[in-house]
Order: structure tokens, then C-alpha cells, then sequence
């Protein structure tokens, strides 16, 4: 008997070394969390709802060690911004909140317009534009 998995992101879940620090970036971003006894932070993204989780505890539950150098994992979370003035203007907050940009907003030969941070663990995040479709209004 197969299970067939519908194609959907419900969560997206980032193991994280010091809960309080990050958690307290987010919120500065403005994003509203439900704790949970501390134990977590879940921020609600529309349909979509993000978990911060200890990190120790998330790869406990998982069954993979951590690793002991922080770094780019190859894995970026990515949200659309509302035009590409958007983009700047959220680089611009997340600054203010504590986080890295890394790198600014550029349009890109794959016709995106993108641009890169971090939060205060190194968590990447991608905020993107697109161009408008031909026959859009604008």
C-alpha cells in the first residue's frame, strides 16, 4: 500500500543553538510567535507557519548529530517580496533587527530579482521579486 503525499509546505522547521536570541530577531521583524512552555517558537507565514526548535533536542528527535560549525547548509527559505522597492526596504529591517544581509538586491540573469539574509544562527533566507507577467497591469 503507497501513500500519496500532496504536494504542500505546511512547516519549515530550523534547529537552533540559542532559542531566545533568534526568536527575538523574528519579533523584531514584526513576526507574532505562539510559545509553547518555551520549549519552542512557532510564527505563523500565511498558510505556512515557521518552528524554532533547540537544536541539541531537533537532532535528538531526528537521529543526526549536529554539526559543530555554522555555516551555509545549502538550504535557503525563500518569501516573495511586493515589488522590488519591497526587497530593499526589508534589508533595511532586517538590520535593525540583528540579522547579516548577504547579499544585496540584484536582478539576476535566471530574471528574478533577489536578494539574501540571515538571522543571528545563520539560517538563509531568499526575498524575491518577480517581473511582470506580459499583458499584467501594473
Amino acid at each position: 500500500m503507497t501513500a500519496d503525499l500532496e504536494p504542500r509546505l505546511d512547516v519549515v522547521v530550523f534547529g537552533v543553538r540559542d532559542l531566545p536570541t533568534v526568536r527575538d530577531f523574528y519579533t523584531r521583524l514584526g513576526w507574532r510567535h505562539r510559545p509553547k512552555d518555551g520549549m519552542f517558537a512557532r510564527f505563523e507565514l500565511g498558510a505556512t507557519a515557521m518552528v524554532l526548535f533547540p537544536l541539541d533536542t531537533l537532532a535528538d528527535v531526528v537521529g543526526v548529530p549536529t554539526a559543530e560549525g555554522r555555516g551555509f547548509s545549502g538550504t535557503a527559505t525563500a518569501m516573495q517580496a511586493a515589488s522590488p522597492e519591497a526587497i530593499d526596504e526589508a534589508l533595511d529591517t532586517v538590520v535593525a533587527a540583528g540579522g547579516t544581509v548577504l547579499a544585496q538586491a540584484a536582478d539576476r540573469p535566471w530574471g528574478v530579482r533577489t536578494a539574501y539574509f540571515a538571522d543571528p544562527e545563520d539560517n538563509v533566507w531568499e526575498l524575491f521579486c518577480l517581473p511582470p507577467r506580459p499583458g499584467a497591469q501594473q
